[in-house]
């Protein structure tokens, strides 16, 4: 070989080397999806860099782990959040071709949530701080201006007390909202939006994603474990049961299982269980270490098991310290799913054993607020007790001071036969967390003059938006 051609070669070689690879379609793709918005720098330089769609998928698995609210849960908060906004925005904010969610409007909503409180002003109207040469935008047409008040916003994120969006139509009936760079007023937004990347990352110290049973805390059960729950139906003397759907949220929509077990049975020390669809397939199993709870007439276990809409079976057994099988049994249910959008009342829970828990999580079983409703699963009371009843409300219809319009009615029955009605009165709701609202009230059992099985049937509806939920409640009384 000549020693011009060898040089020629390496010449070649080094530059061949010193090129940098193309990035892979799915990561252009990614970066240009919604998804992009939540890329901090050195994330975007990192998944940048990856040369397989292997690579890729482990970067995003840890990369939506990293943002995971509660990594001892099976569902990651934060996705589940951000996905239904990203649905949300595409509904509400699509131009032509455009998604939405890859609007400016889109952005600030993804990243942001819902604003506290919003304005828009018609074509032609004036601005507020925006006497200056409009630009391009001499013909625009509609303002919108969107408010986000501090608690809105992850802590230490901003000073002031609100942050302003102001997005201007570029021409009259467009329906095309940009955020107006030029108004003094987005120069707060603008540097939230850049810094919450940064913000949004919980977990920034983590370097693999958490393997996780379906039970929150728990761990996926092993194959020694699973076969515990295939020794047929073991349903002691006297153990009860409740199925409820728990719902919190658009993206948090759990199961909530109550069992009960009499004295005479010991108290359980760990749970193992498999969650299988209706139609076949397995979704998920677990095993954890579990303590009873201390309740009138025996000991109670609660379980709250996050899942997506639809038919399910629950195969679950408790253990007692010495690994001895004490509860084996199958589960039936469907969860209906909480819409995107709208007013959502939830299912109420009831009960006499009411604990105030104030560190409790939403999505807790039973646990409404803070609020703890230990289910009455035998149906039996005295008139000596007090019922209360809850339920959350999702995205309650607001007036524009801010103030629902809720009311409540309640009527008994007996064999089939209504015996009292209370036409419905207003009640007040309390906040939980943005877009989440309670209610709660109670009934002193004492109403009741006779002893036998009645009906308390109790009906919340929200005024404005025509929507109503109505439970109820079976009530087997014993006067005292």
């Amino acid at each position: 070989m000549s020693k011009r051609l060898l040089v020629t070669l390496l010449v070649v070689g080094l530059g061949v080397c010193g090129l940098q690879a193309e990035t892979l379609p799915l990561v252009k793709d990614i970066l240009k999806s919604p998804t992009g918005y939540l890329f901090t720098k050195d994330e975007k330089k990192a998944l940048e860099k990856l040369g397989s769609e292997p690579e890729v998928n482990k970067f995003m698995e840890l990369f939506w782990a990293k943002r995971d609210p509660d990594l001892n849960t099976q569902v990651n908060e934060f996705k589940a959040d951000f996905e239904a906004r990203v649905k949300a925005a595409d509904k509400m904010f699509a131009v032509g071709s455009t998604p939405g969610s890859l609007t400016d409007r889109g952005k600030v909503l993804i990243l942001l949530g819902r604003p506290t409180r919003a304005s828009n002003l018609p074509a032609g109207a004036a601005v507020q701080g925006a006497q200056r040469d409009t630009g391009p935008y001499e013909d625009r047409g509609a303002t919108e201006i969107w408010v986000y008040t501090k608690d809105r916003l992850p802590q230490g994120l901003v000073k002031a007390e609100e942050v302003w969006a102001v997005f201007i139509e570029t021409r009259v009936g467009s329906n095309e909202f940009i955020l107006d760079r030029t108004d003094p007023r987005n120069v707060a937004v603008m540097k939230v939006l850049a810094d919450m990347p940064e913000a949004l990352v919980k977990n920034p110290k983590l370097t693999e994603v958490p393997r996780l049973g379906l039970l929150p805390g728990s761990k996926a059960a092993k194959p020694e474990d699973l076969a515990l729950l295939d020794k047929g139906e073991v349903w002691p003397e006297g153990a009860l049961s409740f199925v409820a759907e728990g719902v919190v949220s658009t993206s948090l929509n759990p199961v909530w299982l109550y069992l009960q077990l009499p004295d005479a049975v010991g108290p359980a020390a760990s749970v193992v269980g498999r969650v299988s669809k209706a139609e076949g397939g397995e979704v998920g199993t677990f095993v954890k270490d579990i303590t009873p709870l201390s309740v009138s007439g025996g000991r109670g276990y609660e379980f709250s098991i996050p899942l997506d809409a639809g038919n399910y079976q629950l195969r679950i057994a408790l253990l007692d310290a010495a690994k001895n099988l004490l509860v084996a049994k199958t589960f039936s249910f469907e969860l209906s799913g909480v819409p995107e959008t709208g007013t959502v009342i939830s299912p109420f829970y009831w009960g006499v054993d009411v604990r105030q828990e104030a560190t409790a999580h939403l999505g807790d079983p039973f646990n409404i607020g803070g609020w703890h409703v230990i289910p009455r699963a035998s149906n039996a009371y005295t008139s000596k007790e007090n019922l209360a009843y809850f339920c959350y409300i999702l995205h309650p219809t607001m007036d524009e001071n801010g103030k629902a319009d809720y009311r409540v009615s309640l009527a008994v029955y007996k064999d089939d036969k209504k015996l009292n009605e209370n036409a419905d009165q207003p009640v007040n709701l309390s906040q939980v967390a943005p877009d989440l609202w309670m209610f709660g009230n109670g009934l002193p059992l004492s109403v009741f003059r006779k002893s036998g099985d009645y009906v308390l049937e109790v009906r919340l509806r929200d005024a404005r938006a025509n929507v109503e939920r109505t439970a109820r409640i079976p009530l087997s009384i014993t006067v005292q």
